[in-house]
């Protein structure tokens, strides 16, 4: 099963399926028309006249199925996050701790990328609508509770509160957010992009540094290939500058 889908094309391919009854085209094709004026003009500027133009429907036909373009929008985004937490990889108990946590920010990444203008709208849209709010809620919440039954499974956590636990992981989870917000949508940043040199290397470096932050040791070298050298990063030797002898 491909664990990575863009929406779009998922949304188009229930459309033209065979079963699909008429009421349910009808709503797909103004939610697909809605993601298209998502990306843009984006949410605060499209109006239902828009969505109804690009779908090629009447403005009384929207609103059988929505009765306004922020319930369409949450509509979307309810389907979209439901569908990624269906696709959530599980972790394989015969790998290495190191490659399942890759294996997770892998899909992370290229769930992100293939979908980048409705990750960038549901984490903007989060801060002003509650619903949208919650939705996003779910989906973080559900990521921190996989990744943290994935650690659980290697790592010794008895003695670590859950409070603590979970707030490791958001804090862990928003490195990669704020990366791939960096790199692939809005502000784009070009040095970034140059020194992040590939989505494989991007994932690999994100990888190593959850997994010495979890586990306070540097995984088998076998295992790594771009990021190796940081491997041998440590400490300088007491009495460096800063550091005051004993």
């Amino acid at each position: 099963m491909k664990l990575v889908v863009n929406f779009h094309d998922f949304l188009n391919g229930r459309l033209v399926a065979k079963g699909t009854r008429k009421p349910e085209r009808t709503a797909l094709r103004l939610e697909l028309a809605a993601i298209d004026l998502l990306e843009q003009p984006g949410y605060h500027a499209l109006t239902i006249d828009e969505i109804c133009a690009k779908s090629g429907l009447a403005k009384g036909t929207f609103y059988l199925h929505f009765e306004s373009k922020q319930a369409i929008t949450v509509a979307l985004f309810d389907e979209f996050v439901e569908l990624q937490l269906r696709m959530a990889p599980a972790p394989v108990e015969s790998e290495h701790l190191l490659v399942n946590i890759r294996s997770f920010v892998a899909w992370c990444s290229d769930f992100f990328r293939e979908n980048t203008a409705l990750q960038r709208s549901l984490m903007q849209l989060a801060d002003t609508i509650p619903e949208i709010a919650r939705i996003w809620q779910r989906y973080t919440r559900f990521l921190a509770a996989h990744l943290l039954k994935m650690i659980r499974t290697e790592c010794d956590t008895t003695d670590i509160p859950d409070d603590l636990m979970f707030f490791t992981i958001y804090l862990l989870g928003n490195m990669l957010d704020q990366l791939l917000y960096a790199v692939c949508a809005v502000h784009r940043q070009a040095h970034l992009e140059q020194v992040a040199d590939s989505p494989e290397h991007m994932v690999e470096t994100v990888s190593l540094l959850w997994y010495r932050a979890l586990c306070a040791e540097n995984p088998p070298a076998r295992l790594l290939s771009s990021s190796a050298p940081l491997l041998g990063l440590s400490r300088k030797r007491p009495g460096a500058r800063g550091e005051k002898k004993s």
